[in-house]
């Protein structure tokens, strides 16, 4: 089912599942692959649009049992460099210098950020806050995991997130055929979790649009403090306290564009990101008078 749904897995489900799983490995390895490099192909200089910072984040994907590794592991690279490094969670943070939010501090840690609205801030944009890693934007997604497990590092354009996104895909369904191997329908399907009434906790992994990150802090065995980080927030994020602009204007910077009234190219870098603005809210306001729209 579209999202996936939690059952108790038994020997005709797996096979079910087995065989299905072939049919997509077929079309991703004969249609999908060799269609996004024949796109690619035909509209080479896509290649050069959409770069940006060339920096990339990931918080690792589908993490395994306690002795294997994750099958995309978590780390950081900056202004396109092939050496990878550890995340250290302390040092990602969120501003709202251009955002709808009062202003609290310029960097604020999950933890100790505030989400108060506030849609009349004289210069903000966007609803979206700014995180940053070590006060710098990062780019989250498919490219990144795929760039920080050397698994594809051409470069960080239109055609290489649209590439990638694709050979990601392979490598899941290599991954998929393993992790059925290792189902045991004997097992139990729950683990019994008793929640605790005093805590804080982090939870950072990589959701298919890229970095997701949970703060939450629990008092008197309630929820008193919670904040989201999401992979939409990363990438789409708006200009920053230094005036820094979010991964997605930056990579718009230098679009080329053939008609003002269509703007196709523009759709073209933004859609690369795979957008999410249910995670990501933007808010047009209506102007009836002069009959256009303003953001």
């Amino acid at each position: 089912m579209p999202g996936g749904i939690a059952e108790k897995p038994n020997a005709e489900k797996i096979n079910m599942f087995f065989s299905i799983l072939k049919e997509i490995q077929t079309f991703v390895e004969e249609k999908y692959i060799p269609d996004v490099y024949t796109v690619a192909q035909y509209y080479p200089d896509y290649y050069e649009i959409g770069k940006g910072y060339g920096n990339l984040i990931t918080y690792g994907m589908f993490p395994l049992t306690d002795n294997k590794s994750p099958l995309l592991k978590p780390g950081f690279a900056e202004n396109f460099s092939q050496e990878a490094k550890s995340i250290e969670p302390k040092l990602i943070t969120e501003e709202v210098t251009n955002s709808f939010y009062q202003e609290v501090d310029t960097g604020r840690h999950p933890y100790e950020e505030k989400t108060i609205p506030d849609d009349q801030k004289p210069g903000a944009y966007s609803w979206i806050k700014a995180p940053r890693y070590q006060d710098k934007p990062f780019e989250g997604g498919p490219l990144a995991r795929l760039w920080i497990n050397g698994i594809y590092r051409r470069g960080v354009s239109v055609n290489d997130r649209n590439i990638a996104r694709a050979l990601e895909l392979r490598e899941i369904v290599k991954g998929m055929f393993t992790w059925l191997e290792d189902l045991n329908i004997n097992q139990g399907s729950l683990k019994k979790y008793e929640p605790l009434s005093e805590t804080e906790g982090t939870g950072l992994i990589d959701s298919m649009r890229g970095p997701l990150g949970h703060w939450v802090k629990i008092k008197n065995g309630r929820i008193a403090h919670y904040q989201v980080v999401t992979p939409s927030a990363w990438n789409f994020s708006p200009r920053d306290g230094k005036d820094n602009p979010g991964p997605v204007e930056k990579a718009l910077i230098g679009t080329p564009i053939n008609n003002m009234d269509s703007l196709i190219e523009v759709g073209r870098v933004i859609r690369s990101f795979d957008p999410c603005f249910s995670c990501a809210v933007h808010v047009v306001k209506g102007d009836r008078t002069l009959g256009k729209y303003r953001i």
